[in-house]
């Protein structure tokens, strides 16, 4: 189980997808009704969940996998995506490149 602080409201987030405040709620409350969320108490103006990350995914044929697998899939295609543009500019990477915020980053121990 992971612990997410997510520092902005509602209206940040729909702003940020492209959604609104109301798909966002609604998103949030499914996700914490299917079990994937938990809301945690947070004396602060952020929102802070728990993440239960080793759910199994709910359609059918992605039911063998969990949400943990594909967070850690999209985490993988971000920094290849990133590795990716910087091969195309003609940067030269030091090493692997990394996501400048990346889960981990996001993340405590629950």
């Amino acid at each position: 189980m992971r612990s997410v602080v997510i520092p902005r409201c509602d209206s940040d987030i729909a702003t940020a997808v492209g959604i609104t405040i109301g798909a966002v709620q609604r998103i949030i409350h499914e996700l914490e009704e299917a079990g994937y969320l938990r809301q945690r108490a947070c004396r602060t103006s952020c929102n802070r969940y728990s993440v239960i990350d080793d759910k199994p995914l709910r359609h059918p044929l992605e039911d063998q996998h969990t949400l943990h697998d594909l967070i850690v899939s999209l985490e993988q295609q971000i920094v290849s995506r990133i590795g990716h543009q910087e091969a195309t500019l003609g940067r030269r990477s030091p090493g692997p490149a990394r996501p400048s915020v990346s889960l981990d980053k996001l993340t405590d121990a629950a």
